[in-house]
Protein backbone atom coordinates (compact mmCIF):
# COMPACT_ATOMS: atom_id res chain seq x y z
CA UNK A 1 0.00 0.00 0.00
CA UNK A 2 1.64 3.42 -0.51
CA UNK A 3 1.99 5.96 1.51
CA UNK A 4 -1.02 9.23 1.56
CA UNK A 5 0.83 11.92 -0.11
CA UNK A 6 0.73 15.18 1.39
CA UNK A 7 1.11 18.82 0.15
CA UNK A 8 3.61 18.65 2.75
CA UNK A 9 6.11 16.25 0.30
CA UNK A 10 5.50 18.47 -2.84
CA UNK A 11 5.75 22.23 -1.24
CA UNK A 12 8.63 23.28 -3.41
CA UNK A 13 8.61 26.83 -1.56
CA UNK A 14 11.95 28.22 -0.33
CA UNK A 15 11.77 32.32 0.99
CA UNK A 16 15.90 32.03 1.00
CA UNK A 17 15.17 32.42 -2.88
CA UNK A 18 13.25 35.83 -2.55
CA UNK A 19 15.09 38.65 -3.70
CA UNK A 20 15.25 42.24 -3.17
CA UNK A 21 17.40 45.14 -4.70
CA UNK A 22 18.80 46.44 -1.51
CA UNK A 23 20.72 49.29 -3.42
CA UNK A 24 22.54 49.65 -6.63
CA UNK A 25 23.62 51.64 -9.98
CA UNK A 26 23.43 52.19 -13.55
CA UNK A 27 26.53 51.74 -15.49
CA UNK A 28 27.04 53.55 -19.30
CA UNK A 29 29.94 53.93 -21.68
CA UNK A 30 29.78 54.49 -25.46
CA UNK A 31 29.28 51.71 -27.83
CA UNK A 32 33.01 51.14 -28.61
CA UNK A 33 33.55 50.05 -25.39
CA UNK A 34 34.23 46.30 -24.61
CA UNK A 35 31.09 44.30 -23.45
CA UNK A 36 30.41 42.75 -19.98
CA UNK A 37 30.35 39.46 -19.91
CA UNK A 38 30.96 38.18 -16.28
CA UNK A 39 30.03 39.91 -13.35
CA UNK A 40 31.98 38.10 -11.26
CA UNK A 41 35.09 36.33 -10.74
CA UNK A 42 36.53 33.22 -8.02
CA UNK A 43 40.41 33.15 -6.83
CA UNK A 44 40.84 30.45 -4.52
CA UNK A 45 37.36 30.06 -4.55
CA UNK A 46 36.20 33.25 -3.25
CA UNK A 47 33.61 34.68 -5.45
CA UNK A 48 34.23 38.76 -5.98
CA UNK A 49 32.87 41.20 -8.51
CA UNK A 50 34.58 41.64 -11.29
CA UNK A 51 35.53 45.09 -12.49
CA UNK A 52 33.53 47.17 -15.11
CA UNK A 53 35.44 47.59 -18.81
CA UNK A 54 37.21 50.68 -19.21
CA UNK A 55 34.85 53.65 -20.27
CA UNK A 56 32.02 52.60 -18.10
CA UNK A 57 30.71 55.38 -15.31
CA UNK A 58 28.32 55.45 -12.65
CA UNK A 59 25.31 57.60 -13.33
CA UNK A 60 25.42 58.56 -9.61
CA UNK A 61 22.43 58.06 -6.56
CA UNK A 62 19.19 57.23 -8.42
CA UNK A 63 15.26 58.05 -7.08
CA UNK A 64 14.23 55.35 -5.02
CA UNK A 65 12.51 53.81 -7.41
CA UNK A 66 15.92 52.88 -8.65
CA UNK A 67 16.22 51.30 -12.11
CA UNK A 68 12.32 49.68 -14.04
CA UNK A 69 12.92 47.39 -16.39
CA UNK A 70 10.48 46.73 -18.71
CA UNK A 71 9.11 44.50 -21.42
CA UNK A 72 6.01 45.26 -23.85
CA UNK A 73 5.82 42.29 -26.41
CA UNK A 74 3.24 42.07 -29.53
CA UNK A 75 1.79 38.46 -30.24
CA UNK A 76 -0.36 37.73 -33.55
CA UNK A 77 -3.04 35.36 -32.72
CA UNK A 78 -3.82 32.58 -35.73
CA UNK A 79 -7.50 31.37 -35.83
CA UNK A 80 -8.54 27.73 -36.81
CA UNK A 81 -11.96 27.05 -38.74
CA UNK A 82 -14.50 26.55 -36.08
CA UNK A 83 -12.19 27.09 -33.30
CA UNK A 84 -12.97 29.75 -31.01
CA UNK A 85 -9.46 30.04 -29.21
CA UNK A 86 -5.96 30.91 -31.29
CA UNK A 87 -4.71 27.69 -32.70
CA UNK A 88 -0.97 29.14 -32.19
CA UNK A 89 0.34 32.46 -31.53
CA UNK A 90 3.63 34.26 -33.18
CA UNK A 91 5.55 36.66 -31.09
CA UNK A 92 5.76 39.78 -33.74
CA UNK A 93 7.58 42.52 -31.13
CA UNK A 94 9.38 42.86 -28.08
CA UNK A 95 10.80 45.83 -26.45
CA UNK A 96 13.15 45.85 -23.65
CA UNK A 97 13.25 49.23 -21.56
CA UNK A 98 15.35 50.22 -18.49
CA UNK A 99 13.64 53.84 -16.92
CA UNK A 100 15.77 55.33 -14.74
CA UNK A 101 15.71 59.03 -12.59
CA UNK A 102 19.05 60.71 -12.12
CA UNK A 103 19.18 62.92 -8.87
CA UNK A 104 22.78 64.19 -9.01
CA UNK A 105 23.61 66.46 -12.05
CA UNK A 106 26.69 65.02 -13.17
CA UNK A 107 28.28 64.41 -16.23
CA UNK A 108 26.71 60.93 -16.98
CA UNK A 109 23.21 62.20 -16.38
CA UNK A 110 23.67 65.56 -18.91
CA UNK A 111 25.03 63.71 -21.45
CA UNK A 112 22.12 61.11 -21.20
CA UNK A 113 19.50 63.55 -20.85
CA UNK A 114 20.45 66.00 -23.35
CA UNK A 115 22.37 63.39 -25.69
CA UNK A 116 25.38 64.33 -26.01
CA UNK A 117 28.54 62.61 -26.23
CA UNK A 118 30.02 62.63 -22.36
CA UNK A 119 33.78 63.03 -23.13
CA UNK A 120 32.62 66.33 -25.84
CA UNK A 121 31.24 67.85 -22.44
CA UNK A 122 34.00 70.35 -21.25
CA UNK A 123 33.97 72.64 -18.45
CA UNK A 124 35.79 76.62 -19.51
CA UNK A 125 38.87 76.09 -18.13
CA UNK A 126 38.56 79.50 -16.54
CA UNK A 127 35.33 79.25 -15.35
CA UNK A 128 34.38 75.98 -14.83
CA UNK A 129 30.73 77.06 -16.79
CA UNK A 130 29.62 74.29 -18.82
CA UNK A 131 27.35 74.88 -21.94
CA UNK A 132 25.25 71.76 -24.20
CA UNK A 133 23.87 73.16 -27.22
CA UNK A 134 20.46 71.56 -27.96
CA UNK A 135 20.44 71.15 -31.73
CA UNK A 136 16.90 71.51 -33.62
CA UNK A 137 17.64 68.14 -35.13
CA UNK A 138 19.08 66.19 -32.19
CA UNK A 139 21.20 62.62 -32.93
CA UNK A 140 20.60 59.49 -31.48
CA UNK A 141 23.42 58.57 -28.95
CA UNK A 142 23.64 54.82 -28.71
CA UNK A 143 25.43 53.54 -25.35
CA UNK A 144 26.06 50.35 -23.85
CA UNK A 145 23.74 50.29 -20.31
CA UNK A 146 24.18 47.97 -17.04
CA UNK A 147 21.95 47.84 -14.51
CA UNK A 148 23.09 46.53 -11.33
CA UNK A 149 20.99 45.41 -7.73
CA UNK A 150 22.28 44.58 -5.11
CA UNK A 151 21.26 41.82 -2.20
CA UNK A 152 22.93 39.90 0.52
CA UNK A 153 22.26 37.02 2.79
CA UNK A 154 24.61 35.14 5.11
CA UNK A 155 26.90 33.84 2.34
CA UNK A 156 27.90 37.93 1.25
CA UNK A 157 26.58 39.89 -1.55
CA UNK A 158 24.21 38.61 -4.55
CA UNK A 159 24.28 40.50 -7.67
CA UNK A 160 21.46 40.87 -10.18
CA UNK A 161 21.90 42.84 -13.04
CA UNK A 162 20.66 43.33 -16.85
CA UNK A 163 23.17 44.85 -19.90
CA UNK A 164 21.81 46.90 -22.85
CA UNK A 165 25.03 46.06 -25.08
CA UNK A 166 22.88 48.83 -27.56
CA UNK A 167 20.76 50.67 -26.75
CA UNK A 168 19.22 54.71 -26.78
CA UNK A 169 16.92 57.18 -24.85
CA UNK A 170 13.67 56.95 -26.66
CA UNK A 171 11.92 58.96 -23.64
CA UNK A 172 12.63 62.15 -21.37
CA UNK A 173 10.72 62.99 -18.52
CA UNK A 174 10.17 66.15 -17.61
CA UNK A 175 13.37 68.58 -15.91
CA UNK A 176 11.59 70.50 -13.21
CA UNK A 177 12.70 74.21 -11.66
CA UNK A 178 10.82 74.09 -8.91
CA UNK A 179 11.48 74.97 -5.16
CA UNK A 180 8.56 73.48 -3.87
CA UNK A 181 8.81 69.99 -4.98
CA UNK A 182 11.49 67.81 -6.13
CA UNK A 183 14.95 68.18 -6.84
CA UNK A 184 16.48 68.60 -10.07
CA UNK A 185 16.20 65.10 -11.64
CA UNK A 186 17.06 63.32 -14.98
CA UNK A 187 14.38 60.79 -15.79
CA UNK A 188 14.67 58.84 -19.44
CA UNK A 189 14.00 55.23 -20.38
CA UNK A 190 15.81 53.66 -22.88
CA UNK A 191 15.41 51.03 -25.44
CA UNK A 192 17.18 48.17 -26.59
CA UNK A 193 18.17 47.24 -29.71
CA UNK A 194 20.47 44.04 -30.78
CA UNK A 195 23.86 44.56 -30.96
CA UNK A 196 25.05 43.05 -34.99
CA UNK A 197 28.50 42.13 -33.93
CA UNK A 198 27.34 40.73 -29.93
CA UNK A 199 23.98 39.37 -31.27
CA UNK A 200 21.73 39.93 -28.25
CA UNK A 201 19.67 42.70 -27.04
CA UNK A 202 19.49 42.10 -23.16
CA UNK A 203 21.33 39.83 -21.23
CA UNK A 204 20.28 38.53 -17.66
CA UNK A 205 23.55 37.94 -14.93
CA UNK A 206 23.32 37.18 -11.52
CA UNK A 207 26.21 35.76 -9.46
CA UNK A 208 28.30 36.86 -5.93
CA UNK A 209 29.64 35.12 -3.10
CA UNK A 210 25.85 34.83 -1.58
CA UNK A 211 24.47 33.48 -5.35
CA UNK A 212 26.39 30.34 -5.12
CA UNK A 213 25.46 28.95 -1.92
CA UNK A 214 22.04 28.97 -3.31
CA UNK A 215 22.23 27.24 -6.21
CA UNK A 216 20.85 23.83 -5.10
CA UNK A 217 17.80 25.64 -3.19
CA UNK A 218 17.11 27.70 -6.70
CA UNK A 219 16.78 24.06 -8.84
CA UNK A 220 20.56 23.80 -9.72
CA UNK A 221 22.23 20.39 -9.60
CA UNK A 222 25.74 21.51 -8.04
Amino acid sequence: MTGTLTYASVDGRNEQNVRKALRGSMFGASTSADAVTALTTASDEVVSLNALPTGYSDFGQLSDAGIILGSATTTQNVQGWGRTVPVRADITQDTRTMQLVGLETNKMTLAMYFQTDPSTITPNETTGEVQIVEPDTPTVLYWRMLALAVDQNDAGEIYLARFFPYCSVTKFGNMMFDSDKDVISYDATLTAYEDSTLGYSSMFLAGGPGWQPQLAAMGWTT
